[in-house]
Parts: structure tokens; sequence; C-alpha cells
């Protein structure tokens, strides 16, 4: 928790309290911060991606939670739980749509249920497939072609535009005059990553 992202657990040991009342004082004062419409300020670049939350067991499947982030000040803007595209249509519509507007690049993985969930309200951005999926994109898309269901085509029909923006070995440009916005939003500089 606060700047320094210590664990409740720590302070409330350390001022001899429990958790909740640490806990109750976060949520207090807290909550006020999160929710203010300045805390974030112009996102010109939105990374998108899920993460698990709580693994599956034999009360429910795997649980995710998909987080936003300002690429260019590499910032958490929020978690909303799930990753469907309705969780995160329901996120969108909860924006001012002014602030919608200011984003020009939106980075996720190739999932269908992105490009669904940020429309219509980010339909205006250029998409850009995230590094750690685009290079693993070839060989899935081999797979899944193989076995009938989404080719190359299809996948890139579905967005407005994908680029590559990084590998293993640093960035490398795709077919976009967006290409040098996009690298640097996302890796820091226009020629690769950011030392």
């Amino acid at each position: 928790m606060g700047q320094l992202a210590r664990p409740v657990a720590s302070v409330a040991a350390e001022l001899g309290v429990c958790w909740w009342t640490v806990m109750d004082a976060v949520d207090l004062h807290g909550t006020p911060l999160a929710d203010d419409p300045d805390r974030v300020g112009t996102v010109r670049a939105l990374g998108i991606d899920e993460t698990s939350f709580l693994s599956a067991n034999r009360d429910h499947a795997t649980l995710y939670a998909t987080g936003l982030v300002d690429l260019t000040r590499r910032i958490l803007i929020d978690m909303v739980e799930g990753n469907s595209a309705t969780d995160l249509r329901r996120w969108c519509a909860r924006q001012d749509p002014a602030w919608l507007r200011d984003i020009r690049i939106v980075a996720t993985d190739l999932a269908e249920s992105y490009r669904a969930g940020t429309s219509p309200h980010l339909d205006h951005v250029t998409r850009v497939a995230d590094p750690f999926h685009w290079s693993a994109w070839p060989t899935a898309a081999s797979i899944r072609s193989a076995g009938g269901s989404r080719t190359r085509r299809s996948l890139i029909a579905a967005g407005k535009t994908i680029l590559s923006i990084g590998s293993a070995s640093g960035c490398s440009q795709g077919p976009s005059d967006s290409t040098s916005e996009a690298t640097t939003a996302c890796c820091g500089t226009a020629g690769g990553r950011s030392p």
C-alpha cells in the first residue's frame, strides 16, 4: 500500500493493529484518490491484458482480471473483474467519452474478446498486438488453421490494424503510418526498447 507498495499486513504489524483496521483506512482515504478522474490524465496508448486471478478448483473455473495500463507512463489505470468482451465494454462505457477519444493506440493480445470489448468506444484507435502475443501468434495461428477454425487473414481482418511492435530481440515495425508512434508508445523509443 502507499508509495512504497507495502503489504497491508506489514503496515498493520508495524502499527500494532489488525489487518482490517489498516484496510478500512486504505478504503476510506484511498477510494476518493483512485476514483479521482484527474488521477490518470490523458492516455494516448492503452494496454489491455488479463491475468489469472484465482486458479480453478472444484467450485469454480479459473477467475480472471483484466488490467488497463497507460503504456506511455507505464502505470496501471484500472483493473476489471473478468476478461470477457462484456466486462471490457462495461468499463469503456463508464469512461468519459472525451478521455476515450484521446486514446490513439490500444495494445492487446489477439483475442476477439478485446476487439469486441473496446467497440464501439475505441473503434477509432490503431490496434497493436503486444510483443509477447505477436511472437507466439504464428505457431498458434498455424495450429488453429490446421484445425479449421481461425486463419491468419481472419485474425488480421478482426482488428483495424495489427502491428508487430516487439520481439525477443527488440521492436520491429509493422505495416502502418502509426508504426513510429506505436513503437514509441509501447517500447519507449522509435528505434527499439528504452534502456
